[in-house]
């Protein structure tokens, strides 16, 4: 009697200890994945942060890019003094920079942005590069400073370098500062339509 209650304490003993042992292998288990999530969820967090500041970066970079872009843009555009032309040269000299400019602005690592903004983005750049394409065809097939600023006209380069603000201006964070941009194209537009209108009277 005393061996079978001998074996039976030592079988309770025995599933204690493998009760305990699965206890603790499921409690082990579960402080585990809390611990690995709870890391995962850090890391998560840390990648985001680091994505928004990135985007921050390159939002930088563009407004800065494109804005000096513009402004090699606005620097071709007839001005309100009909007298006045910029000579090839000059002309060449900005389409150079506006290149320069455009080129920082491809290596910008434009993928990591929301889908949204990425295709924005790319129709502003084959917007400008298609620009880029047609203003060195009128400077190259044009004889004389007037010329050139005659089928600058009318390739449209003031609506077309609106038009690509105006696209740009849907992602940006001061979209304002932008919409003043277009007012300055278009000042500068009527003051020129009105200047030649005088000359014509």
């Amino acid at each position: 009697m005393n061996s079978l209650n001998l074996l039976s304490q030592e079988a309770l003993t025995a599933w204690i200890g493998v009760l305990g042992t699965l206890f603790g292998t499921i409690i082990g288990g579960i402080i585990s994945f809390l611990i690995a999530n709870k890391t995962i969820q850090k890391q998560k967090e840390i990648e985001e942060n680091r994505e928004i500041e990135m985007n921050k970066k390159v939002k930088i970079h563009l407004d800065n890019y494109l804005e000096y872009s513009f402004g090699c843009l606005f620097s071709m555009m007839p001005g309100p003094n009909k007298e006045y032309h910029p000579s090839k040269d000059t002309l060449i000299s900005e389409l150079n920079l506006f290149r320069i400019v455009i080129r920082e602005f491809n290596n910008l690592p434009l993928s990591m942005m929301s889908s949204r903004v990425y295709q924005i983005l790319v129709n502003v750049k084959l917007l400008l590069h298609i620009l880029d394409v047609e203003v060195e065809r009128v400077i190259c097939s044009s004889d004389t400073p007037k010329e050139v600023t005659e089928n600058l006209n009318k390739i449209d380069i003031r609506r077309r370098t609106t038009k690509i603000i105006e696209h740009y201006s849907e992602i940006s964070d001061d979209k304002e500062f932008w919409m003043n941009l277009i007012k300055d194209i278009e000042e500068r537009y009527e003051q020129t339509q009105s200047m030649q209108a005088s000359g014509l009277n």
